[in-house]
């Protein structure tokens, strides 16, 4: 086994320290001794305290125990499969909730005993057919309407709007994959996937948060909806 240069100036002054504790010499000598030798990077009071200590506990080598490695789990490889079997996007932070174990764990075992890679799912091109593109159109008009044609005039006092469509199911792009098969495919989100448009506008002194419905295959009239979201003084 090949040792780095620092674990070999370590392993040299628990030697020393050794030497001194067979002697029955007292710490304060023996760290005399390392500070002598070796003047820079030498073992502290408390770490040469540990060491004569083990010795005195019957522990007579002066290399570090062996480490126990990654414990072994019964079965919890079997249980990651059968989970991404049911769920092929199953996440890590998922297979531990139903493990009962914590996510690195999870990932651990995904990478260096089952020999899963995690990748991003190859999104499918997706085109808008003339139906779709004429109802997004009746659905800008309707919107447009509605600004004009309220009665409190909000359009006029239209300062600045922003707006984003907030999906009701998150779309899971990573999946775990077994390392080197090919990526799986997702579809792109559509003008058909449920969601919901949020519209924020800052008028004069007043800030609103307005949400446009719409349903699949449906266009909803008079779907704008106006709450009172923050008020506040201008600057």
């Amino acid at each position: 086994m090949k040792l780095s240069a620092a674990k070999i100036h370590s392993i040299e002054q628990r030697a020393v320290i050794k030497n001194f504790w067979l002697q029955n010499k007292s710490v304060k000598k023996a760290l005399l001794a390392l500070s002598s030798s070796y003047t820079q990077n030498h073992m502290e009071k408390t770490t040469v305290q540990y060491w004569q200590k083990k010795f005195q506990n019957g522990h007579i080598t002066i290399v570090d125990d062996p480490r126990t490695g990654t414990p072994i789990i019964p079965g919890l490889g079997q249980r990651i499969l059968q989970i991404l079997n049911e769920i092929p996007i199953a996440t890590a932070q998922y297979m531990a909730e139903q493990t009962s174990h914590d996510k690195e764990t999870m990932k651990n075992r995904l990478i260096n005993e089952l020999h899963y890679t995690k990748v991003s799912r190859k999104q499918v091109s997706y085109a808008l057919s003339a139906e779709q593109k004429q109802k997004r159109v009746q659905m800008a008009e309707a919107l447009y309407g509605d600004f004009v044609n309220e009665s409190w005039n909000i359009y006029s006092n239209l300062a600045t709007i922003d707006e984003s469509w907030m999906y009701f199911e998150d779309p899971i792009m990573t999946q775990w994959i077994p390392a080197g098969t090919a990526r799986p495919q997702a579809a792109r989100t559509t003008i058909s996937t449920k969601k919901i448009m949020f519209s924020a506008v800052l008028i004069g002194t007043e800030f609103w948060l307005l949400d446009f419905k719409t349903e699949k295959e449906q266009l909803i009239q008079h779907s704008l909806q106006k709450k009172f979201f923050l008020q506040y003084k201008m600057i």
